[in-house]
């Protein structure tokens, strides 16, 4: 007899459970048709089952506040992004690279800590993206490293970063791989930042011209230094407005399917009216 009884408490146990999660689906299905069954009683003789005003009032709610909450978190970062567009970046159009770089770059800015557009800058302007780029310096790769500089910051890579860039001398392990470079290149750039105290200007002196020939009041002593620090700063601006313009177009669509989302809302408390005056109002 105890085992018979421990089997049917088991049976009662499992009968319960499944119970319980066909009354939790029972009650999403409920929800998720309420505005139809409620339209659907609003227009028949007979009295409303309680459950489908409470399954309404729920979804409605729910639906209410969430567009509310939504609303209110894109109004500023909208309002932000067209008084820059609309400001002094706001002019021209601009070139928009698409490359299988793009994700590392982000990549390495997340993990270094570096504006993006940033490095995306440094590249257009040291090598116009072209990954087997060699300077006459012989600085080499994506963001132009130079040898000395690959070694000291990869001690243990078996390239020797002095090799023409027809081919990668060890996969994954060059100084012209593109994840290599733009990480050595990031990494070389983020400690020039940190070096000068967070002045951009004076980092990308000495990552073009050396830091020996680095200017404190942030006059480049170059020709070239110079016009490297005017590409970088215009191909940032642009970038950084391109990039914007993304994001102002993401929200714009946001805003779209949130008015979309407000008038559906407007639909349900309609659909309710018409209940409560039918079954209340005129009731009364």
């Amino acid at each position: 007899m105890p085992p018979k009884t421990a089997d049917n408490k088991q049976i009662r146990r499992k009968r319960s459970e499944k119970a319980g999660i066909g009354r939790i689906f029972a009650w999403i299905i409920l929800i998720v048709l309420s505005p139809a069954l409620l339209l659907l009683d609003a227009l028949r003789s007979e009295q409303s089952h309680r459950h489908t005003i409470y399954a309404f009032m729920l979804f409605s709610s729910v639906v209410v506040a969430f567009t509310g909450i939504a609303i209110l978190m894109t109004e500023t970062p909208t309002n932000r992004l067209l008084q820059v567009l609309n400001g002094q970046m706001a002019t021209g159009d601009t070139e928009i690279f698409y490359s299988s770089e793009l994700a590392v770059i982000h990549g390495m800015a997340l993990k270094y800590r570096l504006d993006p557009q940033l490095i995306m800058a440094v590249i257009k302007a040291e090598s116009n993206f072209r990954p087997r780029a060699v300077s006459p310096k012989g600085a080499r790769g994506l963001m132009q490293i130079m040898p000395l500089t690959w070694r000291h910051y990869n001690p243990e890579s078996r390239c020797l970063g002095n090799h023409a860039g027809d081919h990668l001398c060890h996969e994954g392990d060059c100084i012209f791989s593109v994840e290599r470079n733009i990480e050595t290149g990031v990494r070389y750039l983020k400690d020039l930042v940190n070096k000068y105290d967070g002045r951009v200007d004076l980092a990308l002196q000495a990552y073009n011209a050396g830091q020996s020939n680095v200017d404190q009041d942030g006059l480049p002593k170059y020709k070239e230094t110079r016009n490297f620090l005017q590409r970088v700063t215009g191909y940032w601006a642009e970038f950084r407005r391109d990039h914007m313009a993304g994001e102002l177009q993401l929200v714009m669509g946001l805003r779209r399917h949130l008015h979309l989302l407000f008038l559906a809302c407007s639909i349900l408390w309609m659909i309710l009216f018409i209940w409560v005056f039918r079954r209340v109002i005129r009731a009364d």
